[in-house]
């Protein structure tokens, strides 16, 4: 029942902040960054640190719980910063592109995961779905999910 309830208020939500958009599936070839474990000076350079392009949390795909997200860098020309997905690889899982990165170019997303072993685990390829564009991301804290996160 707090399931049902709270994708009714996610619904609610959406419908007054988010654009809706009907689109295609996306092929995209999926990578993975990671967040923490042991990095070198060269390591910590290339992943970014633990905030995204607004400052907000990182939110690994092995911290997700339901009514959250996971954060995804991709190419804004694409995928504009902003954009709601799913990938059919991670069912029932939401995605929100609020990173980028620069060798994040074209038809490719970078996957925010906990540790570099599990960025090994990923798929190759990833097919996305965008369900709904939030205008001005950037000016709303956690872009309008709240503070559900599991161990940060």
């Amino acid at each position: 029942m707090k399931k049902l309830v709270l994708a009714l208020a996610l619904t609610l939500i959406w419908s007054t902040f988010v654009e809706a958009k009907q689109t295609q599936e996306i092929k995209l070839r999926a990578t993975g960054y990671y967040i923490s474990g042991k990095m070198t000076a060269a390591e910590r350079a290339i992943e970014g640190g633990t905030k995204d392009r607004f400052g907000n949390k990182l939110r690994p795909l092995q911290d997700y719980m339901f009514g959250s997200y996971v954060s995804i860098a991709t190419d804004p020309r694409i995928i504009k910063s902003g954009t709601i997905l799913t990938i059919k690889e991670f069912p029932n899982v939401i995605f929100v592109a609020c990173d980028t990165g620069s060798a994040i170019r074209r038809n490719r997303v970078d996957i925010c995961c906990l540790t570099k072993k599990q960025t090994y685990e990923l798929p190759e390829y990833v097919h996305a779905t965008p369900i709904a564009y939030i205008h001005n991301i950037q000016q709303y804290a956690n872009y309008g999910f709240g503070d559900n996160i599991a161990r940060r």
